[in-house]
């Protein structure tokens, strides 16, 4: 199962890599210039400061929530679908409990089958998150 956890989180991590580059980046640019001007009053009440600051922060917030959201969204899936296996192994060893090996395998086969099934679900999950930001 190492393998098949290797395997979907390389993935995710490289388009986690290329959103961050592509989407996160500028809109935490336009967020620390938008921060370094609401410092620059120096007349400014602390709470007029830090309201400004939250209005600058708020952008990259949401864009922080909205891909969190859609990994999460991606992990329940995964989740699901080895519970699945889970409950065919279990399923297996209970009308047989002397096949513990082909179990372990079985589970092994499943969980990838799952992983290779999920990874399509990777980028269409992070294009959706895109098109969410614009």
């Amino acid at each position: 199962m190492a393998a098949a956890e290797q395997k979907i989180s390389d993935a995710l991590q490289a388009e986690v890599e290329k959103v961050e580059k592509e989407c996160i980046r500028p809109i935490q640019m336009r967020a620390f210039q938008c921060s370094a001007a609401c410092c620059e009053d120096r007349r400014s009440s602390h709470a007029a400061v830090q309201g400004c600051l939250q209005q600058c922060m708020a952008p990259l917030q949401q864009a922080e929530g909205a891909l969190q959201s859609q990994i999460q969204t991606l992990q329940d899936r995964l989740t699901r679908c080895g519970k699945s296996c889970e409950d065919s192994v279990r399923d297996m060893l209970a009308a047989d409990p002397s096949r513990a090996a082909a179990g372990r395998a079985h589970m092994e086969t499943c969980v990838m089958k799952c992983v290779d099934n999920h990874i399509p679900l990777v980028s269409q999950l992070m294009a959706q998150y895109r098109h969410s930001l614009k």
